[in-house]
C-alpha cells in the first residue's frame, strides 16, 4: 500500500536540501582614494552593477565584497563629493581606485 505525501512536505525537503558542491565565492577588495589629494575616501558606495553585492569604504578608504558572480565584473564607485566612476574588473585581487573630486 502506498501513502500519499503532501506536496508541501515535498517542497520543504526540496528547498532545505543543501548542495554537496560548495558555491565558489570571489573577493573584490581594495582602497578608494581621491585623485587630487591621494587620500582615502570614506563612505564611498562600492557595488557590483549586476547584483546586490555592495560595500561602504571605511575611514581608510578600504572595502571588501564577496560575490558568487563570475569575472569580469562591472564595479561602480559613488561618493557625494566625487564623480561617480564605473570600471570593469577582470580578476579578483586588491585594487586601488582613484576617483575625481567634483568641481
Amino acid at each position: 500500500m502506498y501513502k500519499i505525501i503532501p506536496s508541501s512536505f515535498l517542497l520543504l525537503i526540496l528547498f532545505s536540501y543543501k548542495s554537496a558542491v560548495p558555491i565558489q565565492k570571489e573577493i573584490v577588495e581594495g582602497t578608494v582614494i581621491s585623485e587630487k589629494s591621494h587620500k582615502p575616501v570614506n563612505n564611498a558606495h562600492v557595488y557590483i552593477v549586476h547584483g546586490e553585492e555592495e560595500a561602504l569604504t571605511n575611514a581608510k578608504g578600504e572595502f571588501r565584497i564577496e560575490t558568487i558572480q563570475k569575472f569580469p565584473l562591472v564595479l561602480t564607485i559613488d561618493q557625494q563629493d566625487h564623480e561617480k566612476k564605473r570600471l570593469t574588473i577582470s580578476t579578483p585581487g586588491k585594487l586601488v581606485i582613484s576617483i575625481t573630486p567634483k568641481q
